[in-house]
């Protein structure tokens, strides 16, 4: 029988690739270059549109809805860039 292999929620992966320890550090703005550099490595469409919306939720405290995990990658980028 073939092993399912489960990925990383997208939250999880930001917060660890960030060097966060828990992932309420991806609130602290301190963090927000090594959040930046590495949401700008992600491929938008390996999240779903969900996971980005809910990303740009916990992150920017916005609910925002966009067309695509592209747009919502940007809105991201932005916001973490002001």
């Amino acid at each position: 029988m073939k092993e399912t292999m489960r990925k990383t929620g997208l939250l999880e992966y930001i917060a660890e690739r960030a060097g966060c320890g828990y992932l309420s550090d991806l609130h602290s703005r301190k963090r927000y270059p090594h959040i930046y550099e590495v949401i700008a490595n992600i491929a938008p469409h390996d999240y779903d549109l969900k996971e980005w919306e809910d990303a740009v939720r916990y992150i920017t405290g916005e609910t925002v809805s966009f067309k695509d995990g592209c747009q919502a990658a940007e809105y991201l980028l932005r916001h973490l860039n002001d």
